[in-house]
Formats: structure tokens, sequence, C-alpha cells
């Protein structure tokens, strides 16, 4: 389990980052006379999302039921109905009129631009070469807060196309697209590369290699994917294969009839704040990778803890720097939240947090952890603690924390790393490509102020 780093859990567990194989689970049963619960609800949608988007490779669906046995506006329903038949309807052209696209870009060019969201009469063409194939293409796609000239996506995969014109915009120019296609390959996006010049000659014979690169990476045209028959299953085992989907749409009536079985996945904690929104399951259907610099995070094994409103300073003090063992460097308020979460008790209330203080300000003067002022907030929560000996900075995916919960010397390394790869990236576009990396959904004021006063104390 250690060699192949196998995890279990809900779907919180596996918030903000990927595997290469996802095994889900969705067994469930009726009681007798009651019906199978219906889940509609935006909290369960959230749930789906982040289960069925964490495979990079292969996600299994494990299943007790069929589809007779579900409501059609159930969240299973459409998962296990989406597995038995992956291949949705899919408009290659992403909204485009193509045979108007193709028109225009057979009229006179010189006195007219390419129309939006185009940035030259070059994209249009290889845009329509690749639509008229079925395959779905997105012009200018944003992946880490930067533009991709084409995006060509299938149901296993996706490709960046970049369309290299012949007019040379100078040294600095090239050196920077290259810094941003190595970075944005360590992020697991695959380019390829064709140049206006070698496209003009010969469209056909330009084009042949990215056919040849498609079929490579298992991305086929729109209702051209490999097919698999579906598995019938008997009610009680089987199962059904797809590989990393994204959610159809959702729809959340209100259920009725029969009574229904109470879920007790209903009851799975809220996903952290930061997260909350509409832009949430698209940022999930993103699916971005971290970048290689960036080490997992490593989560504190929960286990049952003394009560920190009885318990004296010496029995809190062990199991307070085990989670800042395994977690930190960390805030001193994350690192409370965790301990009172496994006490069994809600909230860190005022006398809860006196007493933890002085537990963590008794560690550091026997030697076990050291705590550093990275806000300017002097008071003891507010601190950063990590285990003596430990590096005072460690960049990692995000995990289970809020952008509030990433102490700011993580967030200026992770500057570091993206400056060194694109020196002029602006500070907007660098503030979405952290969120893009640490895949937060969307970029709220809080977010945009804790940013610049880190940048602004960090030079």
């Amino acid at each position: 389990m250690e060699k192949r780093q196998l995890m279990c859990g809900d779907a919180y567990a596996f918030q903000g980052t990927e595997r290469d194989v996802m095994f889900l689970s969705l067994v469930v049963a009726p009681r007798q006379g009651r019906r199978i619960a219906t889940l509609t609800s935006a909290r369960d949608e959230r749930r789906f999302n982040v289960a069925a988007s964490r495979a990079r490779d292969q996600m299994w669906l494990f299943h007790t039921v069929t589809l007779n046995d579900l409501s059609p506006q159930c969240l299973r329903h459409q998962l296990l109905q989406y597995c038995q038949n992956p291949h949705i309807e899919m408009d290659p052209a992403h909204g485009i009129n193509l045979e108007e696209l193709a028109a225009l870009a057979r009229g006179p060019r010189d006195a007219r631009s390419a129309p939006a969201p185009f940035e030259s009469w070059f994209e249009v063409d290889v845009f329509v070469e690749i639509a008229r194939r079925g395959y779905r293409v997105l012009p200018q796609y944003r992946f880490a807060g930067f533009f991709i000239d084409l995006l060509v996506e299938g149901m296993r995969g996706r490709l960046a196309v970049e369309c290299d014109g012949d007019a040379w915009h100078g040294a600095e120019r090239y050196q920077q697209d290259m810094a941003r296609q190595r970075m944005l390959e360590r992020c697991g996006l695959r380019f390829w590369r064709v140049r206006g010049s070698t496209f003009a000659r010969d469209p056909a014979a330009a084009l042949q290699e990215l056919w040849d690169v498609l079929a490579r990476g298992g991305i086929h045209p729109v209702g051209a994917e490999p097919s698999e028959r579906p598995i019938e299953v008997r009610p009680t085992e089987g199962r059904s294969t797809a590989d990393g989907p994204t959610m159809p749409g959702m729809q959340r009536p209100s259920p009725a009839g029969e009574p229904e079985e109470e879920d007790e996945d209903n009851q799975a904690e809220a996903v952290p704040e930061d997260d909350e929104g509409d832009d949430d399951h698209k940022r999930v259907a993103s699916g971005l990778p971290m970048p290689s610099a960036v080490l997992p995070y490593s989560r504190w094994a929960p286990q049952p803890l003394p009560d920190p409103r009885t318990a004296g300073v010496d029995a809190i003090i062990g199991p307070l720097v085990s989670i800042i063992d395994a977690e930190g460097p960390m805030f001193c308020s994350v690192a409370y939240r965790i301990y009172v979460k496994a006490a069994g008790l809600q909230r860190v209330g005022r006398d809860i947090r006196s007493n933890l203080n002085r537990a963590v300000a008794a560690a550091i003067r026997q030697g076990l952890i050291v705590s550093t002022d990275e806000l300017g907030m002097r008071d003891q929560i507010s601190q950063v603690v990590r285990r003596s000996g430990v590096p005072p900075v460690k960049l990692r995916n995000r995990g289970p924390r809020s952008f509030h919960d990433i102490p700011p010397s993580e967030v200026v390394a992770l500057v570091r790393e993206l400056q060194a790869s694109m020196p002029s990236l602006e500070t907007e576009d660098l503030l979405g490509a952290i969120l893009q990396i640490w895949e937060i959904g969307r970029t709220t004021s809080q977010i945009r102020e804790r940013f610049a006063e880190i940048l602004r104390r960090n030079p």
C-alpha cells in the first residue's frame, strides 16, 4: 500500500488531488417498504463531481443496483448511466458556426483581423480543419493562467495545438513561449506545434502528424470513441467502467413519492469555504495536476484525542505535536481545528483555544516545535508552526486546506516557482495560475486581499 500510495476515503479525502486509477463504490440497497434515497442537492452534486473527476487514466465504478432501481433525477442514476454509456453528444466546434467561419476564412484578409476569440487567421484555418474532422476543439483555451491557441479534447485525453506564425517576435518572446510550454507540460498538458509556412505549402501534409498524435493519445472525433459494450449486472454484483468522466448537467427537482431510505453519506462535512460557488464543478472538471515541484499533501491519521477542556497541558502536547509533525508547517488555527475534531468537539472556543495555546507554548520551550509570525499578527493562533528540524517552507498541493489556511511562505514559494518559468507574468494572471494549481474554484475579494498582502510582505 505504501509503495503504490493507495488511499481510501470519501470524496473530500481526495479533494485537491488526483490518482491514475480510481475505484468508486456505489453500493446501496433499500429497506423493506422504502425505496433508495434520491440525491439531488447542491452538496451532493459537489461530492459527486469531486469523486468522478479524480482519475487521470481510469475510473472503475462498483455498484449493487441497476438504473431501474434508482430515480432518474438521482445523481447515482446519472453517474451509473454515464459510466455505462459515456459517449455523450458534444459540439465539435464548441458553439462556433463552422461554415460561416470557413466562408470568412476564404475571403480577403489583408485589412481584417481574425474574428474573436481567434488571434490570427492561421488559428482559424487550423481550427476549421480539426473541427471538420469531428474533433472537439476549443480556441484560446485558458489553462493555469495562460491561453492555449487550440485545445483538442477527447474522452481519454487532450492536446494543446500551438499555431506558430512566420512573424518573428524576437528571442525574448520565443523564450517566454518555450518557458510557458515547459511549465504547462509539467502540469500534464501535451503540446503539438505547426508552423504557418509548412501549413501554407500543404495543409494536409502539415496536419498529418497531428492526426497520428491524436490517435496515439486516445483522442478521437466526437462519436468515434472506441466502443465498449456496457456490462450487464445483477442486483448484487457487477461493475461498469468509464475513463475520467466529467459529470453532465445536473437537475435538482424535489423528491416525491414513497418514503426514501435515509442516506448516511449526506452527513459528510462541508466543502471548505474557498471552494464554494458556481464555478466549483468547472474547477473539478478541469482536473489540473500539480507541477512537479509541488509535493503531495500529507495528512495526519485521525485518532481519538483527550478533551482539551479537561486534559492537562502535558496530555495535549504529544497529540498536538503529532498533528504539526504530519501536516506542518501550518497555522496554529488549522492544527487546533484538527485537534478539536479528533476530540469529538465542534468548534475552537475561548477556553479550548487558551489551553491549546499553552500546550503550543510549552512545546516551543521544550524545543519540539518552532513558531514563525508570517502574518505579523502576534497572537499565537495566527502563528505558523512546524516540527523542529523541518524546513520552514514545504510546497505542497492544497489538500483539505482553504487558501487562507496555507502559510504565506508556501504561497510565496509557488509564486517563485511560477515566476522562474514566466518572469513577465502579471499579478492577476499569477493569482489565477495559483488558484488553478491549487484547484480553488473562484477568486474572492478576500483571496485577492490576502494575496496582495502576502506579496507586499514578500516583495
